[in-house]
């Protein structure tokens, strides 16, 4: 039997990621289940609070457990060669789009012919573009929700993986002026309103820029990172929505 890889004590291993990627595909679920539609199934209150509810709310946050592996994984592989854009882009970019694509075309097939969503009832107007840009996964950057809105986290991968080559950078240059610049950055409303929706994306800078430092410079102990790291990432989601209002 093969012996499964596990942290080296700064670094997570393989089983480590793993687990991560079990816990934030539970959380996925459970979020989907109970964080909306409270109308299909009777949920338990304490109070006025409804418990699944709210469990299904907080879960939410199993989205940055994703980007944070995403961060962590590129950067690992970034270690062990050299970067080359073209390749990186190329690569990274087409890979996630060809197995975006398929659930694309078989999704808009059904709802199409089974639940007759035509292109003008989803569209509207501008059928060609909007579909072209449901196509590349970033059309709620346009505020326009497509055929699923769930396939908003397309488009803010695709986002960050243009980034990468940038942060990475950055982060060797100097580490902690780019997490603070990032924090910083992960706080300030988007303004104008062309620029509103990217609301849901820019938040998701700073979980991805950790796992980049969780690789980058392993602590000692990842487990008191990850905490405090989701705690500072709670910490700017409750400004944008409670200060920003976004």
């Amino acid at each position: 039997m093969e012996a499964k890889e596990k942290s080296t004590g700064a670094n997570l291993g393989i089983h480590d990621t793993n687990v991560l990627k079990g816990i934030a595909l539970i959380m996925l679920l459970v979020h989907h289940l109970f964080g909306d539609n409270s109308y299909l199934y009777s949920d338990f209150f304490i109070g006025q609070t409804g418990l699944w509810h709210k469990i299904g709310t907080i879960s939410n946050v199993c989205v940055a457990i994703f980007v944070l592996l995403s961060g962590y994984g590129l950067a690992k592989q970034s270690q062990n060669r050299s970067m080359d854009y073209s390749i990186f882009y190329k690569h990274r970019l087409l890979k996630l789009l060809l197995s975006f694509w398929p659930i694309f075309i078989l999704f808009v097939s059904i709802d199409y012919v089974v639940f007759g969503r035509t292109f003008e009832y989803v569209y509207q107007n501008d059928i060609a573009i909007k579909l072209l840009a449901d196509f590349l996964g970033i059309i709620y950057m346009f505020g326009i929700y497509g055929y699923n809105p769930t396939w908003w986290f397309i488009g803010c991968i695709l986002f960050l993986y243009l980034l990468y080559p940038l942060l990475y950078r950055l982060l060797q240059n100097n580490s902690f002026v780019t997490l603070i610049m990032v924090i910083v950055i992960s706080l300030i409303p988007m303004y104008p309103p062309v620029f509103s929706h990217f609301y849901y994306i820019i938040p998701y800078l700073f979980p991805f820029v950790l796992g980049m430092i969780l690789a980058i410079f392993p602590p000692s102990n990842n487990v008191l990172s990850l905490v405090v790291g989701g705690l500072v990432f709670d910490v700017i989601r409750y400004i944008r929505k409670i200060v920003w209002k976004c």
